[in-house]
């Protein structure tokens, strides 16, 4: 054989025997680590074999734990990691958790959801799915956010999950000194499992994560899923509703209001001046559900330290919607509020008027010049004449113009019948 064959043969073949050394002194270090924790924590212990990982097994303090190693291959070079599993103890099925990563950032982007918590941290290192979000954020209390934001990053390459009851997680050989580190990890793991498996109602659970939550913005949310599964109004005395109100917060205090049921319709008025755009069209959202009880004379006198006129025109919709006959005299002054007032705004009081005005609107519709525009007062006029009734003698008309022109006229005839419509007003 040549010389130079010979040669490269012994290198190849140290090269061989030093990879076989180091993987015999891996396994090695591996089924002494695992012995002495299956010892120390009264596990099973499996030594492997030339094909099988050595791995601890068993019972530990009511959950199903496993420990093994796993390589993962990435190209030319490997990474050697062990591997943890945490079963039982009541981890919720439903719950799927996976560390947050770049396609399922783009994933929101274009427009998905996860169930958040308003907890940057939290949010920003995990993916929560599930079915139901009150139900999720019942289940993950403040210490179990803390727990899996910490899991997630000393995992590796954020190898981490909790799907279908089980936990797993990788972590690199290196980061593992002694038995007690894997011990340590096991101690978390299991400390998780108990805190997403804890017992009682999805409120019970809600109301226990809120008042152990320091982070007022995640407040908002578990107060949100508490108000929307309530299976009766809290009351006004509940250290969680004066928690809330006390805040001084908005976003909270608007779930407070949720949760006191019809009672906290009373309380929306004070949120609204103080409450952005977003939370401001919640409110008066809740209001056009329960307008019976909408507290109008509030709403008109909030009303003025509004600064959003996309949160004023929403709300003149919703005041006009009630025909309360307060409503129309509010809406008569912000008509006449002149240039203060941009021309959408305007034009969102007349139709607003053309819900709820009568006799003394149609005077002032009729008065009106330059923005809003004629086509949006002919709407109002013709809708009040129309639940008014037939319209008398002397009153103001649509009718009678000459086509094409949109003017207005006064009625020249009129019946007394069914003169004021539904609204009874004169």
């Amino acid at each position: 054989m040549d010389g130079s064959l010979i040669f490269i043969f012994i290198i190849a073949l140290g090269v061989a025997a030093s990879s076989i050394g180091w993987g015999v002194m891996r396994w090695v270090r591996t089924k002494n680590l695992f012995q002495k924790v299956a010892v120390r924590l009264q596990l099973s212990f499996d030594r492997g074999g030339i094909l099988t990982s050595p791995r601890v097994y068993g019972i530990l303090n009511g959950a199903h734990v496993e420990v093994c190693r796993r390589r993962f291959s990435h190209g030319k070079s490997s990474t050697d990691t062990f591997g943890f599993t945490v079963a039982g103890l009541g981890i919720p099925r439903f719950l799927d958790i996976k560390p947050e990563r770049f396609l399922s950032r783009l994933k929101r982007m274009a427009g998905a959801h996860d169930i958040e918590f308003n907890d940057g941290s939290f949010d920003d290192a995990a993916l929560v799915e599930g079915g139901d979000p009150h139900a999720v954020r019942a289940a993950l209390h403040p210490r179990a956010r803390s727990l899996i934001a910490h899991l997630i990053e000393a995992s590796y390459s954020k190898n981490f999950a909790i799907q279908g009851g089980t936990i797993e997680t990788y972590r690199r050989t290196g980061q593992f000194e002694d038995e007690e580190d894997i011990i340590r990890v096991l101690a978390n793991l299991i400390d998780l499992a108990k805190t997403l498996g804890r017992s009682g109602r999805t409120e019970e659970l809600l109301r226990e994560n809120y008042l152990a939550e320091s982070n007022r913005k995640a407040r908002v949310r578990y107060l949100e899923s508490l108000a929307a599964t309530l299976r009766a109004p809290l009351e006004t005395d509940d250290e969680i509703v004066r928690d809330a109100f006390y805040s001084g917060d908005p976003h909270l205090m608007f779930q407070a209001a949720c949760a006191l049921g019809p009672a906290g319709n009373r309380h929306l008025p004070d949120i609204l001046p103080d409450a952005d755009r977003e939370l401001a069209l919640k409110i008066i959202g809740r209001l056009e559900e329960r307008k019976i009880e909408a507290p109008v004379p509030e709403l008109i006198k909030c009303s003025s330290g509004i600064r959003d006129w996309t949160v004023k025109a929403a709300l003149a919709r919703f005041l006009g919607g009630t025909g309360r006959p307060e409503v129309e005299t509010w809406l008569h002054g912000e008509i006449a509020g002149g240039s203060s007032a941009p021309a959408d705004y305007r034009r969102e009081c007349v139709r607003a008027l053309g819900l709820c005005g009568g006799k003394a609107s149609l005077e002032v519709l009729h008065g009106l010049q330059g923005p809003p525009g004629r086509r949006e007062i002919e709407a109002a006029m013709s809708a009040i004449l129309a639940r008014l009734g037939v319209a008398e003698t002397g009153w103001l008309s649509s009718a009678g113009a000459e086509p094409g022109e949109g003017g207005l006229s006064r009625a020249e005839t009129g019946e007394d019948e069914d003169m004021y419509g539904a609204n009874g007003r004169e």
